[in-house]
C-alpha cells in the first residue's frame, strides 16, 4: 500500500511539473529573443543540430575534421569529466570530440589552453581542480562560451549546478552550451530547461545509488563478499561465478575467509583486554612494539587506540556479520560524505551468521563488551556533549590499574586512597598529603611499593596455601556452594527461557500495532526497549547454558589446592588482571595505619588485610561478586608490619648463629668475610635484636687463654701463671 501511495505521489509531481513547463513555454514563446546585454554573440544553435555527436548520428567516412582544429572564429572553452576509476580515460577525448563538432558549427574553436577536465572525480564534489581552473579562467575573461557534452559533467547535484550556471552566465557573462542535452543559454527559456535537466541528472545519481545498493544487498544475502573486509579476514575468488555477471569487465564473485597472518593478533588483542585487563592504549603501544601487521587497506603503519576499539566492538569475530549498519549521507553543497547509523530494524534483514568465520569465542567477546559498556557508563558523566572527555578529578581511579596496589591501600587516619609518589613511582603516600591537607590527615610517612607488594603476597600465600585448617574450611564451604548452584542452575535457566518467550510475545504485539497504523508516539521507543531486553535475556540464557555444559566438577581438596596455586601465580603477574584479582580477594581495601617505634623518629605502616572465605569460594566458583559473604566469623584478618629489614641485621643474626655453633671470632671472621672489629659489632647488634647478652669477644679470648695456661702448668709443673689481665693484647694474641 505504501508503494502504491509513493507511485501516486510521484505521478502527481511529474504531471504538475509538466503543467508548469507548458505554461512557461507558452509564455516565453510570444516574447522576442534577448541577448546578453550589448555584447553581440553568435546565433543560437538549433536544438536538432546540437545532437550532432556520434551518439546521435553516424559519421560518414567522407566527413572532414579540419574545422575541429581550425583557429578561425572566437575561442571557446570546454569542460569534461568522468567520475569512476573504472571508466576509460578515453572518455575525456570522446567528450572533447563531441564538443568540437558542435563548436565548428557555431563558428568557434577550442584552443588547448581552454580545455579543462577532471578524471575519476564524482560530480557531487564542489571543489575539483579542473572545475576551479575553469571558473578562474572565466573570471579572468579568457573565454565567452563554454561547451559541455552534458550538463551532468558540470555537476550531479542541482544545488551545485544551478548556482554555477548562474555565476557563469550572469556574473562572468559566459554562454553555456550543453550538446547532449540540447541546452543553450542564448535560447529563450533556458532557465527552466536548465533546472529540469539539473534535477534529472541528480535523480539519475539517486537511481544509480539505489541500484548499486540493491545489487550489493543481493550479493550479501547470497553469502558472497561485498565491499571491504575488516582486520583478520581476507577475500578469495569463487571459481565458476564469472558467468553470472554481465559486461566486458565481469569478475568472479568473492567470499570471506580468515586471514591466517592477522587472525592470531585479533586473539592476542582480546586476551590482553579481557584476561589481563590491559587498557586499549597499552594494547596499541604493544602492537606497535611487536610490529603487528596492519590491515592491507590501512592508511597508517602505526596502531592507534581507535583501531583497537573497533576490533573489540566488531561482532564479526564471533561469526555475526552485519551489513548496512550505516549509510552514506552526502552534503549536497560540498559533496562531503558522512556515515549515519541505520536502525536495527533496517539492517537486521541483512545480518547473517557464519560459524566458520569465528575467531573469538562468544564468552570472551561477551566479557569484552561488558568491560567496554561499563567503561562507557563510567566515563559518560565526564564527557562533554561532543563526546570529548572533560578530565578526571584528583585521586580518581578509572580504567585499568597501573600497578598491583592501585586503589587498594587506604589510610586508616582519613580514609583516602594512597597514590603514586617518589621520583620513579617507587612509593605510595596518602592522597591528602599531596595537597597538603594537614587539617584532614597528618600522615607523612611513605610506603615502599615494591616491598609492600611482596610482603602482602607472601602473607596471603601463607594464609591460602600453607594453612591446612583454613583449606579444610574453605573446601567444605566450596562443596556446599557447588551443590547449591548445581541445584539452582536448571531453575534459573527455565526462568530465563520463560522471560524470553514473554518478551517475544510482547514484541510481536508491538509490531502488530505498528503495522496496524496505531499512532501511539511512544510505541517505537517501547519496541526498542523490549528488543534491548530480549538481547540481554538471550545473553543470560547463553551464559547459563555454557555453565550447564561446561561446569566445574565437584571440588576436591586437590582441585582446590591447584586453583589456589593458580590464583597465587596470577597475583604475582605484573598485569592489571592481577591487581583486579587481588582487589576481589581483599574486598577492595587494604587499610594501613602509621605506627611509631620507641626511641626513633622514623615511623612505619601496619596493614590490616581481611580475607573472607566466602569471597574466596565465590572467586573459585567463577562468580563475579566481590562483596563479603558471611559474618565476621568467616573473615580472616592478617596483620603486616612494613618495617624495612636492614641487610646488617641478617648478617648479625648469622654471626650469632655461628657463635652458638662454637666458632671462634677468627672463624666467624673468615666465614663472613669481614674484619674482627666488624664481628664484635655484629654480635652486639644481634644481642640487641634478640634481647640477650652476648659477651665481648675479647673476654672470650681471655677466658680461653687462662684455661690454656692453667692446663699447661698442670702438665709441666711450672710456677704461678701470669695474670691475663696484666698482659697486653699482643702477648695474648701470640699465646
Amino acid at each position: 500500500m505504501r508503494a502504491a501511495l509513493r507511485r501516486s505521489s510521484s505521478l502527481a509531481v511529474v504531471c504538475h511539473c509538466l503543467l508548469i513547463l507548458g505554461i512557461i513555454f507558452s509564455t516565453v514563446s510570444a516574447q522576442p529573443n534577448c541577448n546578453h546585454g550589448s555584447r553581440k554573440l553568435p546565433p543560437a544553435l538549433p536544438l536538432n543540430s546540437l545532437y550532432s555527436g556520434p551518439s546521435c548520428r553516424r559519421r560518414e567516412s567522407g566527413d572532414d575534421d579540419s574545422t575541429a582544429g581550425s583557429d578561425d572564429g572566437e575561442p571557446a572553452a570546454c569542460y569534461a569529466r568522468y567520475s569512476s576509476a573504472n571508466q576509460r580515460e578515453a572518455s575525456i577525448a570522446d567528450q572533447l570530440r563531441v564538443c568540437r563538432d558542435a563548436v565548428a558549427k557555431n563558428g568557434h574553436y577550442i584552443p588547448d589552453g581552454l580545455v579543462f577536465s577532471d578524471e575519476a572525480i564524482s560530480g557531487t564534489k564542489r571543489h575539483r581542480r579542473g572545475l576551479n581552473a575553469m571558473l578562474a579562467a572565466a573570471e579572468d575573461g579568457q573565454f565567452a562560451t563554454i561547451y559541455f557534452h552534458s550538463l551532468s559533467r558540470l555537476s550531479r547535484e542541482s544545488v551545485i549546478t544551478l548556482p554555477l550556471v548562474k555565476r557563469l552566465v550572469h556574473k562572468h557573462r559566459v554562454r553555456i552550451v550543453s550538446v547532449a542535452d540540447g541546452l543553450d543559454t542564448d535560447s529563450t527559456g533556458w532557465q527552466i530547461m536548465m533546472s529540469v535537466f539539473a534535477i534529472v541528472h541528480e535523480q539519475q545519481l539517486r537511481d544509480l545509488s539505489a541500484n548499486v545498493h540493491r545489487g550489493q544487498a543481493g550479493t550479501v544475502l547470497s553469502g558472497y563478499a561485498s565491499g571491504s573486509h575488516c582486520y583478520g579476514y581476507a577475500s578469495e575468488s569463487v571459481n565458476g561465478t564469472e558467468s553470472s555477471k554481465r559486461g566486458g569487465n565481469a569478475q568472479p564473485k568473492r567470499r570471506y575467509v580468515i586471514d591466517e597472518d592477522r587472525a592470531p593478533w585479533v586473539c592476542k588483542i582480546f586476551r590482553w583486554f579481557v584476561e589481563e585487563r590491559r587498557s586499549i592504549r597499552w594494547i596499541a603501544r604493544k602492537l606497535n612494539k611487536l610490529k603487528a601487521p596492519k590491515s592491507k587497506r590501512s592508511r597508517h603503519d602505526r596502531w592507534y587506540p581507535n583501531a583497537v576499539f573497533a576490533i573489540l566492538r566488531n561482532p564479526k569475530y564471533v561469526g555475526v556479520w552485519r551489513w548496512g549498519v550505516t549509510r552514506n549521507v552526502r552534503d549536497p553543497e560540498t559533496g562531503d560524505v558522512r556515515q549515519v547509523p541505520r536502525t536495527p530494524e533496517e539492517y537486521e534483514r541483512w545480518t547473517q551468521e557464519f560459524p566458520d568465520l569465528r575467531i573469538i569465542d562468544e564468552d570472551t567477546y561477551r566479557r569484552a563488551q561488558e568491560i567496554l559498556d561499563e567503561s562507557a557508563k563510567e566515563y559518560a558523566p565526564r564527557r562533554w556533549l561532543s563526546g570529548k572527555l572533560r578530565g578526571s578529578k584528583r585521586g580518581c581511579q578509572h580504567g585499568q590499574p597501573r600497578h598491583l596496589l592501585a586503589g587498594l591501600v587506604k589510610c586508616a587516619n582519613c580514609g583516602a586512597s594512597f597514590i603514586i609518589a617518589g621520583t620513579h613511582g617507587e612509593y605510595l603516600e596518602c592522597g591528602n598529603k599531596r595537597i597538603g591537607a594537614e587539617d584532614v590527615c597528618n600522615v607523612r610517612t611513605m610506603l615502599n611499593r615494591r616491598r609492600a607488594e611482596g610482603m602482602i603476597l607472601d602473607a596471603i600465600g601463607q594464609q591460602i596455601l600453607a594453612n591446612d585448617e583454613w583449606l579444610r574450611v574453605v573446601h567444605e564451604e566450596l562443596k556446599s556452594a557447588w551443590s547449591s548452584r548445581d541445584a539452582e542452575l536448571p531453575a534459573a535457566l527455565a526462568s530465563a527461557e520463560q522471560s524470553h518467550n514473554d518478551l517475544k510475545l510482547r514484541i510481536e504485539r508491538l509490531v502488530d500495532s505498528v503495522e496496524a497504523g496505531e499512532a501511539d508516539p511512544d510505541i517505537h521507543s517501547r519496541l526498542s526497549r523490549r528488543r534491548a531486553d530480549l538481547a540481554e535475556i538471550e545473553r543470560e540464557i547463553a551464559q547459563l547454558r555454557r555453565r550447564q555444559q561446561s561446569d566445574i566438577p565437584e571440588p576436591t581438596l586437590t582441585w582446590l589446592k591447584g586453583q589456589l596455586q593458580n590464583l597465587g601465580q596470577q597475583l604475582r603477574e605484573t598485569t592489571p588482571a592481577a591487581a583486579l584479582a587481588l582487589g576481589r580477594l581483599v574486598g577492595g581495601a587494604i587499610v594501613v595505619q602509621e605506627m611509631a617505634v620507641d626511641g626513633k623518629v622514623r615511623k612505619f605502616f601496619r596493614a590490616t588485610v581481611r580475607i573472607s572465605r566466602g569471597r574466596v569460594v565465590s572467586i573459585l566458583a567463577g562468580g563475579d561478586d566481590t562483596s563479603d559473604k558471611g559474618d565476621d566469623s568467616t573473615m580472616d584478618e592478617i596483620t603486616i608490619d612494613f618495617i624495612a629489614e636492614r641487610a646488617s641485621d641478617k648478617l648479625a643474626l648469622k654471626a650469632k648463629e655461628l657463635l652458638d655453633q662454637g666458632l671462634t671470632i677468627s672463624e666467624i671472621e673468615a666465614e663472613l668475610g669481614v674484619y674482627k672489629g666488624k664481628v664484635r659489632r655484629l654480635l652486639k647488634r644481634a644481642g640487641k635484636l634478640l634481647g640477650v647478652d652476648i659477651p665481648d669477644g675479647r673476654a672470650v679470648y681471655r677466658r680461653a687463654l687462662r684455661e690454656r695456661r692453667k692446663a699447661e702448668e698442670e702438665q709441666t709443673g711450672m710456677g704461678e701463671p701470669v695474670d691475663p689481665e696484666e698482659c697486653s693484647d699482643g702477648d695474648q694474641n701470640a699465646a
